[in-house]
């Protein structure tokens, strides 16, 4: 759960009674957890939430943006992208429900479910062979490209496919529409956020997770 005040009506109680009529409404979906996420920043600066909530400060993560592509050029024939189909789902599951430790019939809802949404889609990664090799998601909104769930199937991880992949989908991408691309990334996974970082993308903000 995100909450957002417009600055000039803070400390007035909004986002408490936000709060509990979210509650209200997830309580109808049998849900009992709820996590809430903030910027670091701004839960070192509220003491309210650092009574009221349980703030695990070692489980955070980056949001990262890129305003534009830088450019590169790769090996042609190497990796092409396209939007996903639904004849694609079965492949995007078989190596996703690996990639994400699901299962498969999870993964296939997931593929089925968002392939043709207007404001989600899948994209795939394809090798010489035609063969996808990855995939990964991305939300539309008016604002901005929200990129995740890259995954890479493990027999061509360490290849570059998730860097050439990404790249190559972001300038499809610019080309519909320019706007910024941004994603999150676990703090302490290294691995990616150089991968992202190849790709031109910086930190803005860090985020953490609360509970009750």
């Amino acid at each position: 759960l995100s909450v957002i005040v417009h600055p000039e009506y803070r400390r007035q109680g909004i986002a408490k009674v936000l709060i509990e009529n979210a509650k209200s409404i997830v309580q109808a979906y049998d849900i009992d957890n709820i996590v809430y996420i903030s910027e670091r920043r701004f839960i070192e600066e509220t003491a309210y939430l650092q009574d009221a909530y349980q703030i695990n400060w070692d489980e955070t993560e980056y949001i990262m943006q890129a305003d534009e592509t830088l450019g590169k050029s790769f090996v042609e024939g190497q990796i092409s992208v396209r939007e996903a189909v639904m004849n694609d789902a079965h492949n995007i599951a078989s190596f996703q429900s690996e990639a994400f430790d699901s299962s498969f019939k999870e993964a296939m809802t997931y593929a089925e479910g968002s392939i043709g949404d207007a404001e989600h889609a899948i994209y795939v990664f394809l090798n010489e062979d035609e063969k996808i090799v990855g995939s990964i998601s991305v939300n539309i909104t008016d604002d901005y490209y929200y990129l995740f769930g890259l995954a890479v199937d493990t027999k061509y991880q360490g290849q570059g496919v998730g860097t050439q992949g990404i790249y190559i989908m972001m300038e499809q991408l610019s080309k519909q529409s320019k706007r910024p691309f941004r994603l999150s990334v676990e703090k302490e996974n290294e691995h990616a956020k150089y991968l992202y970082q190849k790709n031109g993308f910086e930190v803005i903000s860090e985020v953490i997770y609360l509970s009750e």
